[in-house]
C-alpha cells in the first residue's frame, strides 16, 4: 500500500470521527500522531477544500484505484452544512468552532481564496451535496484599479488570496457568467502588488525591485493577517499598521511565478543570495522587515504552508500548469466550473 493511499485511508477516518470533523470537514488543526481535533480549532471550510484539492490532484496523478477512494473522500463533504447568511444573502461560512451547538463562523461574503469551495460544492460526486450556484454568485466581486491595472480585490489585498485556488484549478479556461477570467485577475493582482512596493520603497526598505509582494505572514510581535496592497476592502488607519507594513514574506512574490514570472524570479534570487533570509537548511523564512522600528527583523519561523504553494506554484509554472491541469481531468471538477455557470475562456490559449 503507498503511502499516498494510506493517507486517503486516514482522512476517511478522521471524517468518520465525530469529534474531529463534521459533515466531512475536517478540524483546522489535527494531532500529526493520532489524527484528533487540536485546542478545539474550527472545523474549517477553507482548509477542508485545501486538502480535498490536494487529494483530487494527487488521485489524478497515481491512478489506480485512488480516483474512486479520492472522489468518496471529496463526496463526503457537504457544504450546505456551512450555510450562513448576511444582509439577507446566502454564503458559506468560514467553519464550526462549537461542534455541539453547530454555531457557524463568519460568511465568505467577499472575493479571496475560497474560489476553490464553489467549485468543489457544486461539482461533488454526490448530487445529494452540491450546492447551489447563488454561493459564488453572491460573493461581493469589486474591481478596483492602482496604477492602471485593474481587478477584482479581496478584503486586505493579501496575495495569498489571489493564488491559493490556483495551484490546484486551471482558472486558464473559464470564465464566469460575468466574463471574468480569475488567472487574468491574478496576474493584474500580482503586477499590482509588485508597482505598489516599487512605489513605496522610498518609504520602506525592505521595498525593492527584488523585494517585493505583501500577504498575511508573520510580524515582529505576533501575525499580521490583514497585510496586502491596494485596490483591497480594508482601510487600516492605526500608527501600528504603518509600522508592519514593511514586512514582506518570501512567499508572496514566488507564489505569484505563474502570474508574473520575471518579478518572481528576481524575487527568488534575491531571497536566495540573502543568508538572513535563506537558510541551507529549511530554505527561506516566513517574513522580514529592514526597518522595524529602525532595525532589521529577520523572522525565526519555516512554515510549511509557505512551502507548499511555492512548491505548487513554481511547479505550474515550470512545467506550464502540470498541478492544476490535474484536477482538470476529473469530470467532477469541470461539472464544478459549469454548474457556477463559467463558460469556456476565449481569451486564453
Amino acid at each position: 500500500m503507498s503511502i499516498v493511499d494510506k493517507t486517503f485511508n486516514t482522512i476517511l477516518s478522521i471524517q468518520s470521527d465525530n469529534t474531529t470533523s463534521y459533515a466531512g470537514c475536517l478540524s483546522h488543526f489535527v494531532n500529526k500522531y493520532t489524527g484528533e481535533r487540536v485546542d478545539n480549532s474550527e472545523i474549517s471550510t477553507i482548509d477542508t477544500a485545501i486538502l480535498i484539492s490536494g487529494i483530487i490532484s494527487s488521485a489524478q496523478y497515481f491512478k489506480d484505484d485512488l480516483i474512486e477512494k479520492g472522489n468518496t473522500i471529496w463526496s463526503n463533504v457537504d457544504y450546505n452544512k456551512f450555510t450562513t447568511s448576511k444582509d439577507g444573502k446566502s454564503y458559506i461560512s468560514m467553519g464550526i468552532k462549537d461542534l455541539d451547538n453547530l454555531i457557524q463562523l463568519s460568511p465568505w461574503d467577499y472575493y479571496a481564496e475560497q474560489l476553490m469551495i464553489y467549485i468543489l460544492g457544486a461539482g461533488n460526486p454526490n448530487p445529494n451535496h452540491r450546492i447551489s450556484s447563488k454561493y459564488y454568485k453572491t460573493i461581493t466581486k469589486i474591481k478596483g484599479t492602482y496604477n492602471g491595472i485593474e481587478h477584482i480585490y479581496s478584503w486586505f489585498g493579501s496575495l495569498f488570496t489571489y493564488q491559493f485556488s490556483h495551484s490546484f484549478y486551471n482558472f486558464k479556461l473559464f470564465k464566469d457568467e460575468n466574463g471574468i477570467n480569475y488567472y487574468e485577475n491574478s496576474v493584474n493582482a500580482s503586477k499590482t502588488s509588485y508597482a505598489y512596493c516599487k512605489d513605496l520603497s522610498k518609504d520602506y526598505k525592505t521595498f525593492n525591485s527584488p523585494s517585493w509582494g505583501l500577504t498575511a505572514c508573520d510580524i515582529p510581535n505576533g501575525y499580521g493577517g490583514e497585510l496586502g496592497t491596494k485596490p483591497r476592502g480594508f482601510n487600516p488607519t492605526s500608527t501600528d499598521y504603518l509600522i508592519i507594513q514593511g514586512t514582506v514574506a518570501p512567499t508572496a512574490a514566488i507564489s505569484s511565478m505563474p502570474f508574473t514570472p520575471e518579478e518572481s524570479y528576481e524575487a527568488l534570487k534575491y531571497y536566495q543570495s540573502n543568508k538572513n533570509i535563506n537558510d541551507d537548511k529549511y530554505g527561506l523564512i516566513d517574513s522580514f522587515n529592514l526597518d522595524y522600528l529602525g532595525e532589521e527583523w529577520y523572522d525565526k519561523d519555516f512554515i510549511g504552508i509557505d512551502k507548499g504553494i511555492e512548491v505548487l506554484q513554481l511547479y505550474n509554472y515550470i512545467n506550464t500548469d502540470f498541478i492544476s491541469n490535474l484536477s482538470m481531468n476529473n469530470p467532477f471538477i469541470i461539472l464544478g466550473f459549469l454548474n457556477n455557470d463559467f463558460v469556456e475562456s476565449d481569451k486564453i490559449n
